[in-house]
C-alpha cells in the first residue's frame, strides 16, 4: 500500500520543554511510525501551521499535484481550523526515515500565519524572513481578512474540494480528528471519520504524553510516551476502519 498522510505539527514529531520553557522538536517520532511496515510506504506532509488550505495547494499546484493517482489511501489528520498560513512560492523539503517519506514546509515559504498568534515564539520564526514585499496596509488587511468570518467559509471549501479530488482519483480516505470540537463532517461528502477517539481526548492533561503549557492547563504538542500511545490508537482504528466495530 502506498499511504498518503496529510499532517501538521502534531504529525511532525515529538516535543519537549527547552531551557527557555519554549516547546522545540525532540525527535521524529509521530503516531505515523505505527503504520509502518513492510508492505507500506507512507508519504507525509507536516509543518508548523498547515491545514486545509495547504494541503489543498499541495494537491492543485505543488509537488502532490502530478503524483496524487498513484496512492492507494488516505490520512487526514484535522487539526485546530480554521487557519490561515500563507505562503509564497511554496518550498517542501524531503526526508526519508525507513518507509516514511516526510515533505516539510519550509519556514522561509511562509510569510503570514493566524494559526501560530498564540505561539509568540513561533510568530517570531517564522516571520524572519518575509518573500513578499507587502505594504504596511496589505499586511492589515491580510491580518483582518484572517479574523473575519470569511475564514472559516474558505476552509470549509478547501476541505469539500480535497474530498472532490480524492474521489475524483479513487483514493479512499480516513479523517483522525486532533481536537473533537472541529466538525467538518458536512464537508467529508468523501472521507469517512476514523473509528477512535480525537487525539487530544486520548492524551489527556497528563504531562508524560502531551507538554501543558501554562498553569491554565493548556495543551502543547506530544511528548515521545504520547505519540507512542496515539500511535497504538490509530493502528487500532486502521486495522478496524473496513468494519463497524466499537474501539477496543
Amino acid at each position: 500500500m502506498k499511504l498518503l498522510v496529510l499532517g501538521c505539527s502534531y504529525s511532525r514529531g515529538s516535543y519537549g520543554f527547552n531551557n527557555n520553557d519554549e516547546e522545540e522538536l525532540t525527535s521524529t517520532h509521530s503516531w505515523i511510525d505505527a503504520l509502518q511496515n513492510d508492505a507500506t510506504t507512507i508519504t507525509h506532509y507536516t509543518g508548523y501551521g498547515v491545514g486545509y488550505l495547504n494541503w489543498l495547494q499541495a494537491i492543485e499546484d505543488g509537488p502532490l499535484s502530478t503524483e496524487l493517482d498513484t496512492y492507494d489511501a488516505c490520512i487526514i489528520q484535522e487539526s485546530i481550523e480554521p487557519k490561515f498560513l500563507l505562503t509564497q512560492d511554496s518550498l517542501w523539503a524531503r526526508t526519508t526515515l525507513g518507509n516514511i517519506v516526510t515533505h516539510e514546509l519550509t519556514e522561509d515559504s511562509v510569510i503570514l500565519s493566524r494559526g501560530l498568534q498564540h505561539r509568540p515564539a513561533l510568530q517570531q520564526q517564522l516571520h524572519s524572513n518575509w518573500n513578499l514585499d507587502l505594504t504596511d496596509n496589505a499586511v492589515d488587511y491580510l491580518h483582518k481578512l484572517a479574523a473575519t468570518d470569511m475564514l472559516p467559509s474558505l476552509v470549509k471549501a478547501a476541505c469539500s474540494h480535497i474530498n472532490n479530488i480524492l474521489q475524483r482519483n479513487n483514493i479512499p480516505t480516513w479523517v483522525i480528528k486532533t481536537h473533537s470540537h472541529v466538525d467538518y463532517k458536512y464537508q467529508h461528502t468523501h472521507a469517512q471519520y476514523l473509528n477512535m477517539s480525537a487525539l487530544f481526548d486520548a492524551v489527556g492533561k497528563h504531562k508524560e504524553l502531551v507538554n501543558i503549557l501554562n498553569n491554565k492547563g493548556d495543551q502543547g504538542h506530544f511528548t515521545k510516551a504520547g505519540q507512542r500511545l496515539l500511535g497504538e490508537h490509530v493502528l487500532d482504528a486502521w486495522n478496524r476502519r473496513n468494519y463497524n466495530v466499537e474501539p477496543s
